[in-house]
């Protein structure tokens, strides 16, 4: 289960074995005490006794992979065993137009429900600020992140401090129904991670500098030995020392863009450095024969990154300044 969904339980039970809450009276002051049962959804032990003398089951248990399908249906097999209670199951905006693997499993569990003969709710809710959160967390240190193609603009809800949004729910007959899309009340899109992307990118252009100016500026020596530096040229101490300080100078501005998010900041950063990655690029391409073959291939990718890269910031920014 989602942690937010269980954080307000007193002792919450290991999430492979809780399986069902009640409420029964306590035999000493006749008031009602939760009480839990210990189940495995995917064995489908425990589950009879479970769902014994309940009127509604609430399925919020995930794995997060396939086996939710197996999960859902010895659950619904356990509950028309039990005296069909109401099934309430908990899903996900979109899965029915999103290829996501899991997305998939979580459509195909739906339907199970929907064909169990339980009387059954099917409650879509949008993805957790977590999930996109996390696919752009782990790859933070590229110059873009890469997200789903299609519609992946999601609502994601902004979760209050007693849990998630309550829903309004539209009866069928029969009880059976299909409410309406949950969200909470703030809207927004997989896009608002473009201001983290943006950092992240100048962050990386900012290290690069900054590494490459403290190491010519302190050790040119060992800095023009490198073979795509040095190229069979004679060796020249000041020039060296230049570079490295021009480097460093660009690595502060394009730290403060990193730090500020300033638009005005962020192009004159992205401005400089391509002023001198695209130079830098075609100066090469004319003295690659100073260079092995071998040699040749990892400078270009290098010097066609270095261009690229703050190219693709700049339409980052024109795209985080538009959806602001």
């Amino acid at each position: 289960m989602n942690p937010t969904a269980t954080r307000d339980r007193a002792s919450p039970g290991p999430p492979p074995t809780e399986v069902a809450t009640r409420d029964e009276p306590d035999p000493g002051d006749g008031r009602y005490r939760q009480t839990r049962q210990g189940g495995d959804l995917l064995t489908g032990d425990g589950l009879d006794e479970a769902v014994t003398a309940t009127s509604t089951v609430i399925h919020c248990a995930t794995s997060n992979d396939r086996t939710d399908v197996t999960a859902t249906r010895n659950l619904t097999e356990a509950a028309l065993r039990a005296g069909r209670p109401h099934l309430i199951y908990v899903s996900i905006v979109g899965v029915d137009r999103v290829s996501l693997p899991y997305y998939r499993a979580k459509l195909e569990s739906e339907r199970l429900v929907e064909d169990s003969g339980l009387p059954w709710t099917v409650q879509r809710t949008t993805q957790f600020h977590d999930l996109v959160a996390w696919m752009s967390s782990v790859q933070r240190w590229l110059p873009a992140t890469l997200l789903p193609s299609g519609d992946s603009r999601r609502r994601l809800p902004r979760l209050p401090a007693g849990g998630p949004p309550r829903s309004r729910a539209r009866r069928r007959p029969d009880h059976l129904r299909a409410v309406p899309d949950g969200h909470g009340p703030v809207p927004g899109t997989a896009r608002m991670s473009a201001r983290s992307q943006l950092r992240a990118g100048l962050v990386f252009l900012t290290a690069a500098q900054f590494i490459v100016g403290g190491w010519a500026l302190l050790s040119p020596r060992s800095f023009f030995d490198i073979p795509w530096v040095g190229m069979r040229m004679p060796y020249n101490a000041h020039l060296m020392m230049d570079y490295g300080a021009m480097s460093l100078a660009t690595s502060v501005v394009l730290c403060v863009g990193a730090v500020t998010l300033r638009q005005t900041m962020i192009h004159t950063g992205l401005a400089v450095y391509l002023v001198f990655a695209l130079p830098h690029l075609v100066i090469h391409l004319r003295l690659l024969h100073h260079l092995t073959p071998g040699q040749r291939v990892p400078l270009l990718t290098a010097l066609t990154a270095a261009v690229v890269i703050p190219l693709v910031l700049l339409a980052l920014t024109r795209r985080a300044r538009q959806e602001s």
